[in-house]
C-alpha cells in the first residue's frame, strides 16, 4: 500500500451445512453482524464502525473490537488526536463488549519487532487468546507454520506476543446480564 492508503478485508467462518440443507455463501459481513473487528488502520477501523449501512459491520454488545488506535508511522501518517478520540468513541458505541481493546498496540509491536509489519498478526493473537477466533490451537499453529514456510518469518512470534498482551493487559469491567448472555452465546 502507498503511504496514506488503507485497506480492509472480511473473513467469514461458517459451519458446514446440515444434511439436506444448502449452503448460502455471503460475499461479505452483513450490516451489523460481525462478531469481531480487528483494526490495524484507525481510519479504516472507524469507517467499519461508522453509521454508513454499506460499511458498518458492528452491533453494540455483540461485536468485539481489538484495534490499534495510533496507526503505523512507517506506512502512513499516524492518527491525529481527533481520529484517536473518534475511534475510541465509535468503538464504545458500536461494540461495547467486555473484551474490547482499543489501544496503542503499534508501539508495543515496534518495540518488540523493530517494525510494525506484524501488527495484524499480534492483534489476531490478542483476539485468539480472548477466545474470539473460532478455530483450534492446532489449526492456527498449522496455519502459522504454513505462513512461515511461505517466507513470512516471525509470524509465530508475533502471534504468541499478541496472546501475551491479552494475558498481561486484562480489561476489567463489571459483568452485566447482557454481557453474560453474550459470553454464553459465544461459547455455544
Amino acid at each position: 500500500l502507498s503511504p496514506g492508503m488503507g485497506a480492509w478485508a472480511q473473513i467469514l467462518f461458517t459451519r458446514p451445512a446440515r444434511a439436506g440443507g444448502t449452503d448460502t455463501l455471503v460475499p461479505g459481513t452483513p450490516y451489523g453482524e460481525a462478531d469481531l473487528v480487528l483494526g490495524v488502520d484507525p481510519g479504516e477501523t472507524a469507517r467499519a464502525l461508522a453509521s454508513d449501512e454499506k460499511l458498518r459491520v458492528a452491533t453494540p454488545g455483540r461485536t468485539t473490537i481489538i484495534a490499534d488506535q495510533k496507526g503505523s508511522t512507517e506506512e502512513s501518517e499516524a492518527a491525529d488526536d481527533d481520529l484517536v478520540e473518534r475511534l475510541t468513541q465509535l468503538a464504545a458505541e458500536a461494540c461495547g463488549t467486555s473484551d474490547d481493546r482499543v489501544d496503542s498496540f503499534v508501539d508495543r509491536v515496534q518495540g518488540q519487532f523493530g517494525n510494525t509489519r506484524l501488527l495484524d498478526v499480534v492483534l489476531l493473537g490478542v483476539a485468539f487468546q480472548l477466545g474470539l477466533v473460532p478455530v483450534t490451537t492446532e489449526a492456527i499453529e498449522q496455519a502459522i507454520v504454513e505462513t512461515e514456510q511461505g517466507g513470512f518469518g516471525r509470524t509465530g512470534q508475533a502471534f504468541r506476543f499478541g496472546r501475551m498482551i491479552a494475558i498481561r493487559s486484562p480489561v476489567v469491567r463489571p459483568a452485566t446480564d447482557g454481557l453474560t448472555a453474550i459470553a454464553r452465546r459465544r461459547r455455544e
